[in-house]
């Protein structure tokens, strides 16, 4: 069991060096785990207790209600206003799809008068069938890309959701994972509040918390700032 996970992020909030972690025999026997600095400020923080205030200021942010399905749009429609190329080949596709079923359309008419003989009236069937077929294939492609935008939104916003717990029930590598994604810049604890000086942007963006308005400042100025 990793007792200090989060050292290698955390910053002495005297002296700015990195907390390093160890071990200490009790008394009785039992080991105890700390973060402490190694400068002569002597900052020493119990690791059980700076473990489980990461914990809970990591569950106190969550998902607004809601908020997977406005995100999950907003970043479509973002994804769709940086492809404006794609909805033009698609117009242009459709444009040439109508083109052709109008020569067919009118091929059928002229077989039907008498102007346009059979051999002619296939070799101009076959041609624009296969014409037709590409383009179809080409308007498939198109469709598929915004398919595709949707299911990894769905998967990446759904392991965003529950992060807290994640976390908790991670393996060592997958908290420090955690920890990187979210934490770019080490973190700062002063044995209440951890703070940083920046936080992933999308982290930002996606969470926030619940409570009132003065708790969610506090919030944003203790942890993102």
């Amino acid at each position: 069991m990793d007792y200090l996970p989060l050292r290698g992020f955390l910053k002495c909030p005297l002296c700015d060096r990195m907390l390093t972690g160890s071990e200490s025999k009790g008394k009785m026997g039992k080991y105890y785990y700390y973060y402490h600095c190694t400068a002569v400020c002597l900052v020493r923080f119990n690791a059980a207790d700076t473990n489980n205030k990461f914990i809970d200021q990591l569950n106190d942010v969550i998902l607004k209600p809601g908020i997977l399905e406005v995100y999950k749009t907003f970043v479509t429609q973002d994804f769709k206003n940086q492809t404006k190329y794609q909805n033009a080949e698609r117009r242009k596709l459709m444009s040439q799809l109508d083109a052709l079923n109008i020569r067919m359309q009118n091929a059928r008419i002229q077989k039907v008068d008498g102007t346009l003989d059979d051999d002619d009236f296939n070799l101009i069937k076959v041609d624009t069938n296969t014409k037709i077929e590409k383009l179809e294939r080409e308007l498939g492609k198109i469709s598929n890309r915004n398919k595709e935008i949707d299911s990894l939104l769905e998967y990446g916003l759904n392991k965003l959701s529950g992060l807290g717990s994640r976390y908790v029930e991670g393996t060592v590598k997958e908290r420090r994972e955690i920890l990187s994604s979210i934490f770019p810049e080490n973190i700062v604890f002063d044995g209440e509040v951890y703070r940083t000086p920046r936080v992933n942007a999308v982290a930002i963006l996606i969470y926030q918390k619940t409570s009132n308005l003065t708790s969610k400042k506090k919030w944003y100025k203790s942890v993102f700032f």
